[in-house]
């Protein structure tokens, strides 16, 4: 299996293929299972196979990822939510209850946000409208969904089930 590190773009208010961004400052197989976060001017994707690694970008031009900083450990399969001005990246396959934060507008290493012992590690569907960040589903085909208060540290909170287990959800959210 090939592994790439390009970033491709799409512009969401007219149809089309998806163009070339720029590249990831990783390669091979680091690239695999990665997160992402975004404020409405920075993106910032991190993890993947064996490595911490984040990269940022700034979305309004095109060009090549640069170096972020390092989440507090290497991890795969993880998820990430966001609210304008802090990004979460949520556990991993690789590394259990681990939930890592940064600033989107400045760079640096994560910091440790607190912990998720609700729901089980990695593939997990995440989404956030801002104040706060749920993630549900994941490995082993979970339903439970767990909760955040992005602004705060802390561990993640019940949230609820989903109607069945899910293994590797997406999930969207609105502003609300």
């Amino acid at each position: 299996m090939a592994y790439y590190n390009i970033i491709d773009y799409i512009t969401i208010a007219t149809t089309g293929n998806a163009i070339d961004f720029g590249d990831r400052t990783t390669s091979g197989a680091a690239n695999q299972s990665i997160a992402a976060c975004a404020s409405s001017t920075r993106g910032v994707m991190g993890g993947g196979i064996t490595v911490n690694t984040m990269d940022y970008v700034t979305i309004a031009s095109t060009g090549d990822a640069t170096d972020f900083g390092d989440l507090t450990a290497a991890r795969y399969a993880l998820t990430a939510a966001a609210s304008p001005t802090r990004g979460v990246f949520l556990k991993g396959a690789n590394v259990v209850h681990t939930m890592d934060y940064i600033t989107i507008a400045s760079t640096g290493n994560a910091t440790d946000f607190g912990n998720d012992q609700v729901g089980p590690a990695g593939y997990q569907g995440a989404c956030s409208n801002g104040t706060r960040a749920t993630m549900g589903g994941g490995n082993g085909a979970s339903n439970i969904i767990a909760y955040i208060t992005i602004a705060s540290t802390g561990d993640a909170t019940d949230f609820g089930d989903l109607t069945v287990g899910r293994n590797t959800p997406a999930a969207l959210s609105g502003s609300a």
